[in-house]
């Protein structure tokens, strides 16, 4: 596997042949130096060029950063996301990954002020000097904010009404509808509460990761452990002891969230909620 001085010794060398090519910058954990390195993140890189037509062929790339053994255009499949961007998802036969944005400077600049603002970003090459000035740009775009009270009032509801929802699908012996609804629509209300309570015990300066990949790190191993027991097999005995382990970490963080900043955990929502799932389970005898 090539190391990381080698790997960007390349993309800068291609960006360097390559006249259309303006300006380099890696961005992502690599460009994060709160970030552990690992051998497994992978290049996340943008060309900022002067038009991205010459790019749309999918064989452009094919050689330039060495084998190439597996390649992904998001752009090909979801046009209305990647609107004058070309997307290049690579991995190469030494285990190296390059995700490389191709895009035009007014794209660059919607996405380093708009779309992805505090994501932290390093310039590699900068032709003609035109760049701002991003090197400090350290914010991480996932550090947890601090909640108003709508947000966690609206967060509360969402978690408990899509509860009874997956109640109804498991009496309707709807397994794909419930882990659905389990591990998208209620968890993400979950990881949401316990992003505000790490946060809460973080003085709100840290990061969680996509998806909350380092809740291990922020949360204590007793509710680290619970939080791992909320992922199921498809058996709906388990869903139903998930639901009430779910419940349970919900309001064990909600509270702590709650009276850090005045608000008011929902209880009658919980009681309500509860004894609706017991009565939905009651009609399975």
């Amino acid at each position: 596997m090539r190391n990381e001085s080698e790997m960007l010794d390349t993309i800068i060398n291609v960006a360097n042949v390559d006249e259309n090519i303006k300006a380099v910058v890696l961005c992502g954990s690599r460009a994060n130096n709160t970030v552990k390195k690992d051998i497994y993140q992978d290049y996340d890189i943008i060309f900022i060029v002067n038009e991205t037509d010459k790019y749309v062929d999918s064989d452009y790339f094919r050689k330039c950063f060495g084998e190439r053994v597996l390649l992904f255009r998001p752009d090909k499949i979801y046009p209305e996301l990647f609107e004058n961007t070309c997307a290049y998802l690579m991995l190469f036969d030494d285990e190296n990954r390059i995700d490389l944005r191709i895009c035009t400077t007014e794209k660059f600049m919607r996405i380093y002020e708009v779309e992805e603002l505090g994501q932290p970003m390093i310039k590699l090459i900068d032709k003609n000097n035109f760049l701002p000035e991003i090197a400090g740009k350290i914010n991480d775009v996932f550090t947890i904010k601090i909640p108003n009270e709508k947000a966690y009032n609206d967060t509360c509801a969402e978690f408990f009404w899509e509860l009874q929802n997956i109640g109804k699908g498991i009496m309707r012996d709807e397994i794909s509808y419930v882990m659905f609804l389990l591990n998208v629509s209620v968890r993400d209300m979950l990881n949401r509460m316990i992003d505000w309570y790490i946060g809460v015990h973080n003085d709100f300066s840290v990061t969680t990761g996509k998806l909350g990949k380092y809740y291990k790190e922020y949360l204590d191993e007793r509710l680290y452990n619970m939080y791992k027991k909320t992922y199921p097999r498809a058996e709906y005995y388990e869903v139903w002891e998930v639901l009430m382990i779910m419940i349970k970490l919900f309001k064990e963080t909600a509270i702590c969230v709650a009276n850090e900043f005045e608000f008011i955990f929902p209880e009658e929502s919980e009681i309500v909620i509860l004894e609706h799932l017991e009565y939905l389970k009651g009609t399975c005898n």
